[in-house]
């Protein structure tokens, strides 16, 4: 006597016969993406560099100006752009800026902030360009086409 057992799960098919499990290539594929996909969206979300943190070592003699402010739509983000002198001794890697976001120059509703992250030493008197975008399902970055940024700062790591 032959005994089959099927479980249907979305798209992934679980068959077992004769107390053998069989699983579809297809199944598996699919599987495993979404797997690697739920990795990767963990690896990016989790942040050793939360903005605003305390247990950070600021750099201080870097002016840092923004540039450009601009929206993309397509991936819903704010951007920011600008430039960073350093007037100090040189800086190592691994350095960060960032900055805070908000609805408009008021400064009275913060939408979030992002940082960006450089791999790169730089020495006195050179200049350098950063760029950081945030996004959040939250807004809907048209609706705010006036966007500010502010507390900008640049730190390392204390290690």
């Amino acid at each position: 006597m032959e005994y089959k057992l099927y479980l249907k799960l979305g798209n992934f098919d679980y068959h077992a016969k004769n107390y053998e499990k069989e699983i579809q290539m297809e199944s598996y594929a699919l599987f495993l993406f979404t797997v690697l996909v739920m990795i990767g969206i963990n690896t990016c979300t989790e942040t050793k560099n939360p903005v605003c943190a305390e247990n950070v070592e600021e750099i201080s003699d870097l002016e840092i100006n923004v540039t450009t402010k601009t929206l993309n739509n397509n991936q819903n983000e704010f951007i920011v752009q600008g430039n960073e002198t350093n007037n100090g001794d040189e800086i190592y890697p691994v350095w960060y800026i960032e900055c805070d976001f908000y609805t408009d120059s008021t400064f009275k509703f913060k939408l979030g902030g992002e940082y960006c992250k450089m791999n790169y030493s730089l020495d006195n008197g050179e200049t350098t360009s950063w760029r950081t975008g945030f996004a959040s399902d939250k807004y809907i970055e048209s609706d705010y086409e006036y966007f500010a940024v502010k507390n900008i700062r640049a730190y390392k790591n204390e290690e």
